[in-house]
Order: structure tokens, then sequence, then C-alpha cells
């Protein structure tokens, strides 16, 4: 027996994903209460954390390493399934796109659970559910072997429990399952109506403990499944709000100068539905800009927060880039802004169905730097109009949408995440100040941005034909810097001594 377990996460141990959840584990009563159903955490009632991402993250994992993977499954080979999930779980903290940890955490889960007397039922209940999703996300990132182990353990679980659903929500299981089912069939306006209706659907919120370790798996599960079928998602409080203070201070400092140079070109009667380099007009008194890149719009439990990149990783794989890092500012009195997609889908000429789908290629962050109310214009969404579909997006608005649309006002410290293809629009702000929020994307490495915001080119650039000018986009742009540093070493400038001299390959980068 024991040797057939370890064959069974020896398969998993050179594939390449991972994740982490934390339900009730075998030494752990604390998560039961006198339902039926176990509860996967428990808060004093005397907690009232004023910030509840004001939290120090003490986990004993926390130093990044690729070795966790490789340690669970050698405590899984002498049988001691309680140490290798405890390092399974660890992979998944820093590695949760790794479909190989998904399948070991779900094999640790199941074997856990049949060890377990008759007399702790709810127990193994519980590590069968979380055994059931692990396996669940472990087959949607591309590990086929998971298919017939979670066939199995649903059969298993079904003859253990006749009366009791496979997971703990039961409503959004099997919203889940019809939305799935409907996507399968080409139905993504079921999908949606299935599965986004209710705004409570999209919305993540994370425990105490999660902030202390790894992300549980249902919270993994929750989010895969929300941005796969709605393509929008609400995390709750994963920012410090005061750092999104300090952000939202200098923020208002770096306006009030645009604000000021953009109202000049108005006064001057000059059209402001432009482009400048850093700057970008989005509609009527709706403008972007780009943060300078220095502090506090840096600072590392912003633009690298753990918790948000956990979750970004489901979705986008292991290696992304920031892409856009910018805010949005809004001025009091900004009308409705149109529908749009912020690109476009990729190969959509071939992605004539939802079976067809590629996975997203990006991830846009919007984090708010004042609390969002429906008088200061939260950004509403067409939910799964990510997907590609027949008919276009582009014909539908708020009235005519095929699929449930949503205002999501989040509050300071909470984020909006939803796919970079989906069509959004900023609403009014019919507040007496400017409305900001921070706009940025987090996209496949490979993958570029050539619809916002324009690159330098050089002079020569001007004379060269359309198509000379598609094919010489990049090189040229390049070029520029490398004239520009030449002219600035003819002025007695030391540009050696701005660039960087870390020794690295951009190959052996990762998240």
């Amino acid at each position: 027996n024991t040797m057939m377990k370890a064959l069974m996460l020896l398969l998993c141990i050179a594939g390449n994903r991972v994740q982490a959840g934390e339900y009730c584990t075998l030494d752990d009563p604390s998560c039961l209460d006198d339902t039926e159903l176990p509860v996967l955490l428990k808060t004093p009632e005397d907690s009232h954390e004023e910030d509840p991402a004001e939290v120090e993250d003490t986990y004993e994992f926390k130093e990044r390493s690729n070795e966790y993977n490789t340690k669970g499954v050698a405590f899984a080979q002498k049988g001691n399934m309680r140490e290798a999930i405890k390092y399974f779980r660890a992979a998944t903290y820093h590695q949760p796109h790794r479909q190989d940890v998904w399948a070991n955490i779900g094999l640790a889960s199941r074997d856990i659970a049949n060890s377990l007397s008759a007399k702790e039922s709810l127990k193994k209940m519980a590590l069968f559910r979380e055994a059931l999703q692990a396996f669940e996300l472990a087959v949607w990132l591309g590990d086929q072997q998971s298919i017939s182990l979670l066939s199995r353990l649903q059969s298993t679980f079904k003859s253990t429990f006749p009366r009791k659903c496979l997971a703990q929500d039961c409503q959004r299981y099997q919203a889940e399952r019809r939305a799935f089912a409907a996507v399968d069939k080409g139905d993504v306006y079921k999908a949606a109506h299935t599965l986004c209706a209710a705004q409570d659907n999209l919305t993540i919120s994370i425990s105490p403990p999660e902030r202390q370790g790894p992300l549980h798996t249902a919270t993994f599960h929750r989010f895969y499944t929300t941005m796969k079928v709605c393509g929008v998602a609400v995390i709750k409080d994963v920012y410090r709000r005061a750092l999104l203070q300090d952000i939202h201070e200098a923020t208002a400092v770096h306006w009030k100068e645009w604000d000021h140079k953009l109202r000049k070109i108005e006064k001057a009667g000059s059209s402001v539905h432009t482009e400048f380099r850093d700057a970008a007009s989005r509609s009527d008194d709706r403008y972007e800009v780009k943060f300078p890149l220095t502090q506090p719009y840096t600072a590392r439990d912003f633009v690298s927060n753990r918790i948000q990149l956990s979750l970004m990783k489901v979705v986008v794989g292991g290696r992304f880039e920031i892409d856009t890092f910018s805010y949005v500012a809004s001025r009091p009195g900004a009308p409705d802004q149109h529908w749009h997609a912020d690109v476009s889908q990729l190969f959509s000429r071939w992605m004539t169905s939802p079976s067809k789908q590629v996975p997203s290629n990006g991830v846009v962050n919007i984090v708010p730097l004042v609390d969002m109310t429906m008088e200061t214009g939260p950004t509403e969404f067409m939910t799964g109009s990510h997907w590609a579909h027949g008919t276009a997006w582009k014909d539908f608005n708020e009235q005519s949408s095929p699929t449930p649309v949503h205002r999501l006002a989040a509050d300071l410290g909470s984020s909006v995440l939803f796919d970079v293809q989906i069509y959004h629009r900023g609403t009014a702000n019919r507040s007496k100040k400017m409305r900001p929020i921070v706009y940025m994307s987090y996209v496949r490495e490979w993958w570029f941005d050539r619809v916002n915001f324009k690159d330098s080119q050089t002079k020569d650039f001007d004379e060269l034909t359309s198509t000379q000018k598609k094919l010489f986009l990049r090189l040229d742009s390049r070029e520029y810097v490398k004239r520009l540093e030449a002219a600035l070493e003819e002025r007695g400038v030391a540009v050696a001594d701005m660039q960087s001299t870390a020794d690295y390959k951009k190959n052996d980068l990762e998240v």
C-alpha cells in the first residue's frame, strides 16, 4: 500500500505546476464545530483588526526554494503523509502555477483521509473535499493524469458520504459545474448567467491564516473558476491601507502637475484627446498617467504583493511581467466612458468557440486609492466578455449585454483583477473630487501591449513607409535609446554609471 502511494506521488515530482490549501488537518480539531460540515477558519470574536492586511507574514517556509515539492515526495515515500503535505503546501506558497504539486496535495489529502477512523468522518470529508479541488486545479493547469484520480475520488466520496455535496459551498459548486458545462457547449452567455449573476460570486476573501502562509486550496479554486468564467474578481483587503494612503498622497501631487499641463492645452483650444509619452486621454476628463518608477509607487508589498502574485500565477503562469504601471485620474463630472476591451483577443481568427480559447495573456489589477462608491464612478464589467464568441462584444452595452453587468466598487485595501481582454468602462464621477485608481497589468513575458502608449522612436522613423514603420517598430525604438545614450556621452554624461551592472540571464528570472 505504502509503495503504491509512493509510486503515485512520484508521478507528480517532475511536472511543472503547484499550489496549496489549509483546511482541516489530522491533528487540528479546532477547525470543526457543532455542525455537520467542517469550518475552515475560526476567528476569535474579540478580534477586530482595523486593517486586515497589517499582518506580518511569519510563515516558516517563506524562503524561496524549488525543493519543497521534492521534499514532500521524499516524506510521502516514507509514508509520512503529514510532513509530505506540509511541504506540498509550502510549494504552493511560492509556485501555485504548478500542476504537479496540486496533484500531490490531492494525493496526500486523499491518503490522509483514507487513514482516518470512522469516528473522524468530518475530517475525512474535509480532506476529501480538498483533494477533489486540488485534483481539479491540477487538471485545469494541464495534468492529464489527475483526470482519472479526480473521477475515482468523486466516486469514493459519493459512496462514503452519499448525502453530502462534493464541496463545502454546495450552491457555488453546483453553479460552477453548470457554468463549465455551458462553456463546453459553447454557451458563454449561459455560463456567465449561472456563475456571475450574483456579485458575491466575484468576491475572494483572504482569511487571517492565509496572510501568514499559503492560500487555501479553496481560495485558489474559487479564484480560478471566477476568472475563467466571469473574467473579473474582487480581492478583499489585500493591501495595507497606510501604504495606499502614501501612494494616494504622492499621486495627488503628481496629478496636480499633469492636470495643470492638460488644462493649459485645453485653454489654448487644442484637443487633449491624444496620447503623450507618459499620459493619455481615455475619455472626456479621464486620463491615464504613468507612475514614476520611484517610491512609494515601487514599494515591494505593493508591486509584488505576495497574495496578489500567488493568485496571478494560477491564471498567467509563473513567468510574467508588469506591462502597464499607471493611474487613471477621473476628474469631477467625468461622464461614463465608452465600452471597450484594453486589447483584442489573441488569435481571434481561430478562436471561433470557447473550446478553442487560449489561456489569458494578462490580468489587469485595479487598486482604488480611495474608497470607491457608486458616486465616485467604479469600473463596470460585462462578465464573460473575455471569451471568444460569434457575436462581437463591442456591439453590446449595459442595457443590451447578454451577460450580467456589474459595477465593482472596491474599498481601500481591496483590488479588482480582470482579464485584459474583457469589456469594461469607467463610470461617471459624480463626486466633487478627483477619483484615482491604480492601473497595473501583469502579462505573460512574451506579450507586449501594442495598443496603449507608444514607444519613443528616432527622427528617421518619420521617413519610413507604413509597412517599414511596422517592421522596424521595435528595432527603431532600441536605436533611439542608443542614439540618446551617445548624445549624453558627447555632453560628458557618464551613461555607464546610470546602467545596471547586474549579471543575469533573462530566462532565469521568474516571479
